[in-house]
């Protein structure tokens, strides 16, 4: 229980003043300055957490900001731990930098740089230049800042003339520095993470008749620095470093849908979900197989028709979050037919009759993706109107003749994706198997 002196004689908002000035630790004005993050979900969880952090100041009965102040000090080491590893939301923390922590990072990085996989070099290499060279940085930030650099000359050796910058390029430019440096430091913990996870989703598939599946790329499937710093950048530049929880990811595939929920059983046991599951967001079933003390994860299908069993666990020795996913091989066979309408559809701006997609990363995948022969087989194993498909033809025509340089989607045409999209998922979740017996958990 918070200190009864503490909280008679302070406000909430004075001993998050006073414990942060303590702490060196910038107050939200101060960090909204340098970041231009407006939301600051970590300051927010340290406000949040306040009282937790001052039960770790002992002794404090004195209404003087300055014998607070020198208590808090006395146990810095301590108060600091509790506001890197508390968080009102389930996250990784809101992650502190120091040089100490950036030089630890960045020599583990060169000791592993020449060894290991040619992935894996490129992508150390990659993280290593990021701390460096603001030339990495440019394509986090928005495409107007990046212009405003071009256009003057503001880029030289591959530093960017800060003082040149418009106060808003200065404070994205800051933001995204900020996250890389504590991207930079976490993603150590990432790649031991994806082990610890890889080793469970092996157990569990063999108690299970499962497979285990994980993403293609560096380090056994670790999700990339670039694509987790663009997750928290250019896609939510609201979001912080610490929301990054499916960095290590795994997806087991179970034949039958009885074999999933037997495995969902397991899981629910382990210490690694038990430790995190008070936070409603560490487990979602969207296939409402929840009963009893799990019901409350049950959340149905998205809008899109899509279901799965999705995990977060705190691994117990790199004590990162991960994410584990559990499906059938029928509805993983309709992620994959309806994936490209996912990427369209997740650009789309309801406040616009029309948009275009023209990011290159984006567009890579249409190329291979959106194509006559993909709706073809999408026709053959669903039962799709004809209006429907008139309509993905005429976007599938215009982006041929725009040379699939860009794609542009019309209301109409976001209607129908959306139609096929659920059709392709219900006929996975027909394939599924049964429901009808729901888990005991």
């Amino acid at each position: 229980m918070t200190n009864p002196n503490y909280t008679a004689s302070l406000s909430y908002e004075k001993g998050v003043e006073i414990i942060h000035d303590a702490l060196d630790i910038p107050t939200f004005e101060k960090a909204s300055k340098n970041t231009g993050d407006k939301s600051l979900t970590g300051y927010q969880q340290r406000k949040k957490h306040t009282s937790v952090v001052c039960e770790t100041v002992q002794s404090v009965t004195s209404k003087n900001d300055e014998k607070l102040k020198s208590e808090v000090k006395k146990n810095k080491s301590k108060v600091l731990r509790q506001i890197e590893v508390l968080g009102g939301n389930l996250s990784q923390g809101f992650n502190l930098i120091s040089r100490k922590k950036l030089a630890n990072a960045t020599n583990y990085y060169n000791y592993h740089a020449p060894n290991g996989s040619k992935k894996n070099k490129e992508a150390l290499t990659g993280m290593l230049a990021v701390l460096s060279n603001d030339l990495k940085l440019t394509k986090y930030l928005d495409e107007s800042i990046q212009n405003e650099i071009d256009n003057n000359g503001l880029m030289q050796n591959n530093k960017i003339n800060w003082k040149g910058l418009s106060l808003q390029g200065r404070s994205q430019l800051s933001n995204v520095k900020l996250k890389a440096r504590q991207l930079f430091i976490l993603y150590k913990k990432f790649m031991e993470a994806q082990i610890e996870l890889l080793t469970l989703a092996e157990d569990i598939a063999q108690k299970f008749n499962g497979r285990v599946c994980s993403p293609p790329g560096a380090f056994q499937g670790t999700k990339s620095f670039s694509g987790a710093l663009q997750k928290v950048t250019i896609r939510e530049r609201s979001s912080n470093v610490g929301e990054l929880k499916d960095c290590a990811r795994a997806t087991i595939l179970f034949n039958t849908s009885e074999e999933m929920i037997l495995a969902k059983q397991e899981i629910a046991n382990y210490a690694a979900f038990q430790a995190i599951r008070h936070h409603q967001k560490a487990l979602k079933d969207r296939y409402n197989t929840g009963t009893s003390e799990l019901k409350k994860f049950n959340s149905g299908a998205t809008k899109a028709g899509y279901r799965d069993i999705k995990f977060f666990l705190r691994m117990p020795e790199s004590d990162a979050v991960a994410e584990l996913q559990l499906n059938t091989t029928a509805m993983d066979n309709a992620k994959s037919q309806a994936h490209i309408i996912y990427e369209i559809l997740r650009l789309s701006d309801p406040t616009k009759d029309t948009y275009i997609i023209n990011n290159p990363d984006v567009l890579k995948g249409l190329d291979h993706g959106l194509t006559f022969e993909w709706l073809k087989k999408i026709q053959s194993q669903t039962p799709v109107a004809k209006q429907d498909i008139n309509t993905i033809k005429r976007l599938i025509s215009s982006f041929i003749a725009n040379g699939k340089k860009l794609l542009i989607v019309d209301k109409a045409a976001v209607k129908s994706l959306s139609t096929i999209s659920k059709q392709i998922y219900e006929i996975g979740y027909l394939r599924s198997g049964t429901f009808v017996k729901k888990s005991k958990v």
